[in-house]
This record gives structure tokens, C-alpha cells and sequence, in this order.
């Protein structure tokens, strides 16, 4: 089970020190292999988090000052302007 445990993709896309996970071991049928689930939560915001990758979006709003870049030309040997 620790396999497709989906927590350390989780952390690796949101290190947020305030999510706290819990987590729940789900066996649909007798035959099926038993799949951990987790559910999210920030104790920062008091929420439940509906996408842990993404957290709750007060603890790390959207920043504004990310800089876009202009799209680059397929040729590797094009130097800019």
C-alpha cells in the first residue's frame, strides 16, 4: 500500500506546513487490492482542502509578480533581438 500512497506527490507539489492529512484505507471488494485515500485539512485556514496538490489558497495566495516570458522560437540556433 505504501506504493500508491499519494502523500509524497502531494507533498512534492505543496509543502504547506499547515495541511495536516488523514489518512483511510479503502477496499472496494473482497478481490480488489485495498488503496489509501487521504483527506486534507489547514490549520491555518480551518478547512478542508479539496485539493491537497493545490492547498486552500488563503495560506499561499496566487502571487502576482510571477514575470511571463515570451514563447521561445523552435530553432536552437535563433539569438534574440
Amino acid at each position: 500500500m505504501c506504493q500508491d500512497c499519494p502523500v509524497p506527490d502531494i507533498l512534492l507539489a505543496n509543502s504547506c506546513e499547515h495541511l495536516q492529512f488523514t489518512p483511510t484505507i479503502n477496499k472496494p471488494l473482497f478481490f480488489m487490492k485495498p488503496k489509501v485515500k487521504v483527506k486534507a485539512f489547514c490549520t491555518k485556514s480551518n478547512t478542508v482542502v479539496e485539493e491537497p496538490k493545490i492547498g486552500c489558497s488563503e495560506c499561499h495566495p496566487e502571487l502576482q509578480n510571477f514575470i511571463v516570458l515570451p514563447e521561445l522560437p523552435d530553432d536552437p540556433n535563433h539569438t534574440p533581438d
